[in-house]
């Protein structure tokens, strides 16, 4: 196992991705490796190992997958893919609220493949809740709904940086992309624990925490109020959560 810590300079993310580029590609610095963020440097490593296959065939696949569709896995034609997978395949499972769950399962890996190419959020030391959380004995951050956690992770980082360091609550619902995560956030060294939205407890407890990240979650919630009153109950003194509904284009799970 391989963990990483960066330096006050440059932050575990910088490093472990520099590091992870080097392992991978040795001294092949072309644009496309340059371009890949930290998460996506790590899928390659986790798929080699998942798969049994060497880091260099690992990342030859991710960019023949990433090639496949004009703009790649973040562009609009990768986006309208997914929505007509959702649309022919709805016939065996939709976003109903009793399907809802199932359905992401289903669709997880095409998911996960966008949310790989998210662009890693801004989050330096010198940013106020970036600062304050290092400042906080005892940190917990809850990231709920996390996706792949980039700001958590991002901010966790940044946390370290200045001295500080915490737990990361990850919540979300288990596919595959959670087994990356897992791995991920291990191989960063960041103290976590993964918590599962199941049909048996579709709204989790929430631990006590100091700082909540819920994005690009509301739109995919049924019953947003009993969820937002949680997270609310949830939030220390002096907490603060971090929120938005800037994804709210109608698609599949909106």
């Amino acid at each position: 196992m391989h963990t990483f810590r960066g330096n006050a300079d440059r932050g575990c993310l910088d490093s472990c991705s520099s590091r992870w580029t080097n392992t991978m590609m040795g001294n092949q610095r072309g644009l496309t490796m340059a371009a890949m963020t930290p998460w996506q440097h790590g899928f390659c490593l986790w798929n080699a190992e998942r798969l049994g296959i060497s880091k260099e065939e690992s990342f030859a696949r991710y960019q023949k997958s990433w090639s496949a569709v004009p703009g790649g896995h973040g562009g609009d034609e990768f986006r309208e893919i997914d929505e007509k997978i959702h649309d022919i395949f709805s016939v065996l499972i939709d976003d109903s609220p009793k399907e809802c769950l199932d359905a992401y399962k289903y669709h997880g890996n095409l998911h996960f493949l966008r949310m790989l190419s998210y662009p890693q959020p801004s989050w330096p030391t010198s940013h106020p809740i970036v600062a304050e959380m290092a400042r906080r004995p005892n940190l917990t951050v809850v990231d709920y709904g996390c996706g792949l956690a980039h700001s958590s992770i991002t901010i966790m980082d940044g946390v370290r940086q200045l001295g500080g360091d915490g737990e990361l609550i990850l919540i979300d619902i288990p596919t595959m992309r959670w087994e990356f995560l897992d791995w991920f956030t291990s191989r960063l060294n960041i103290r976590h624990k993964m918590v599962s939205v199941t049909d048996a407890q579709p709204v989790p407890e929430i631990p006590d925490c100091d700082l909540l990240i819920a994005t690009e979650v509301f739109e995919h919630i049924y019953n947003p109020v009993e969820v937002l009153a949680k997270m609310e109950s949830a939030i220390k003194n002096g907490g603060i959560m971090i929120t938005n509904l800037r994804d709210h284009e109608k698609e599949f799970f909106h």
